[in-house]
């Protein structure tokens, strides 16, 4: 009995260091190996901004939308994503849009205008074709241009007339909603940028 009290008195680190290592062994094998739904079953809106505190419910307002809007979507969320005026902020928006991750973004004046061309897809022809119902916004304003071609394109929807996103603690004046280059969602992003400007004025 004593060599058992003297061996965990000394050695008691080895076996809460084996604890340790499985826990984080299960959670790595936990991460890896869990199921997660493909890109072209969820919807993702990233706002790229400040949230502020709300009476309404932004990641409720996405499952509402997941039951009546986009019901053979396995996933529709919010993300919020601060952008700081720094290289490692733009970086992290270009790497994200670049990489497939978030359908729907809603971005600053400046990230707009530095980055919108380029890395947002051009949405002229969604909204000369109807697909895009942009009713009475003003595009006029919104068109940067390609560094890459020096065309002008118009990589997002002005959000200045969706007030009722401030119901929600978002920021709408002087935002753009926006679809990424690699977005493998088209269709249903689509959907969702008609319901903003359809419900958010």
């Amino acid at each position: 009995m004593d060599k058992i009290k003297h061996h965990f008195q000394y050695s008691w680190w080895k076996y809460a260091l084996i604890v340790v290592a499985a826990f984080l062994g299960w959670n790595l094998v936990h991460t890896v190996t869990r199921y997660r739904s493909p890109e072209h079953l969820k919807v993702e809106f990233c706002y790229c901004g400040f949230k502020a505190p709300a009476e309404k419910d932004i990641d409720q307002l996405m499952d509402e939308l997941h039951q009546t809007l986009l019901p053979d979507m396995e996933e529709v969320t919010f993300t919020e994503m601060v952008l700081d005026s720094d290289s490692y902020s733009e970086m992290t928006l270009f790497v994200r849009a670049v990489s497939g991750e978030g359908d729907v973004y809603m971005l600053d004046k400046n990230s707009y205008q530095r980055q919108g061309a380029g890395l947002m897809m051009d949405l002229t022809p969604y909204v000369e074709s109807g697909e895009i119902q942009v009713g009475d916004i003003d595009l006029s304003g919104a068109y940067v241009k390609d560094p890459d071609t020096g065309m002008k394109e118009l990589a997002g929807i002005p959000a200045a007339s969706l007030t009722k996103f401030q119901e929600y603690g978002l920021y709408h004046d002087g935002m753009y909603l926006c679809m990424p280059v690699s977005c493998e969602n088209v269709p249903n992003a689509i959907k969702l940028i008609n319901y903003f400007l359809a419900e958010m004025k």
